[in-house]
């Protein structure tokens, strides 16, 4: 069975009111949904827990009702296709080595904080940062992530600029 995900990061959103809708026309397209923290608010987990698997993690500007209710980084297998998930608060110049450092053996890790769009595989892992929907940093549109996992557990992702 094949699968189709929505990845988004650093979205801030301080009330459910702030979502575009044309998110949650994307959402009721895919089978789940990857989110690399930066909520804000616990009322916007809330609502995409109840339209789609949702794999999240908390960010460094996440109330505290966010923090209690997502772990800071997570592996998820989705359709065989191994997945790290973190918000990201490294200073260091070297973030992939320390991306591959925290989650071995996976083949795409998603990562935000930035808020800049990257993609970038090396060795074995494709790293992927959606950029943000809501405060897009370096010159970047607003931006997310959909994610392609056909049946034999090949993946494509890909950045999409509105």
């Amino acid at each position: 069975m094949a699968f189709k995900g929505f990845i988004f990061s650093d979205t801030h959103w301080s009330s459910s009111a702030e979502i575009p809708d044309f998110v949650f026309d994307l959402i009721s397209k895919c089978d789940f949904c990857i989110h690399a923290g930066d909520w804000v608010d616990v009322s916007a987990v809330e609502i995409f827990s109840s339209f789609s698997s949702l794999f999240a993690v908390c960010g460094n500007c996440d109330y505290s009702d966010v923090r209690r209710t997502l772990p800071c980084s997570r592996s998820v297998d989705i359709g065989g296709v191994k997945i790290g998930l973190t918000h990201g608060r490294r200073k260091s110049s070297d973030v992939k080595r320390d991306l591959l450092a925290e989650f071995s053996g996976v083949d795409l890790i998603v990562f935000g904080h930035s808020h800049v769009p990257f993609y970038e595989k090396e060795r074995s892992a494709v790293f992927f940062n959606p950029g943000s929907l809501s405060f897009p940093r370096g010159g970047f549109s607003p931006s997310f992530g959909v994610m392609e996992i056909d049946d034999d557990s090949k993946f494509t992702v890909r950045h999409i600029f509105i």
